[in-house]
């Protein structure tokens, strides 16, 4: 980008911009807006699976990131997953409680 300062106006001025990259952007800079976060009941299920058997969520997130290319490409932040399984917890002793 070129830009230069205008000194009739006092206003900057692009004169030349090019949106072509010479290197690689930094992967994960951008965010996952909460409308784009979607964990599926399939990928849900197999969390649950893993956790039953010990396996710890850090663990359980690293493997959604390989295979699908790493943590920019999940779909989903470890928050996200975090605050799901809370939510499932919480209600599944409320109705524990309950019963």
């Amino acid at each position: 980008m070129r830009i230069y300062l205008q000194s009739t106006t006092g206003r900057w001025i692009v004169c030349y911009f090019n949106d072509q990259h010479n290197h690689q952007l930094l992967p994960g800079f951008g965010r996952i807006h909460r409308s784009q976060s979607k964990i599926t009941e399939p990928d849900m299920e197999e969390v649950r699976s893993l956790r039953r058997v010990g396996i710890k969520m850090p663990h359980i997130y690293a493997s959604f990131a390989e295979r699908v290319g790493g943590y920019p490409y999940v779909g989903f932040k470890k928050k996200a997953l975090y605050n799901r399984l809370h939510g499932e917890n919480k209600d599944g002793v409320g109705h524990a409680a309950l019963k």
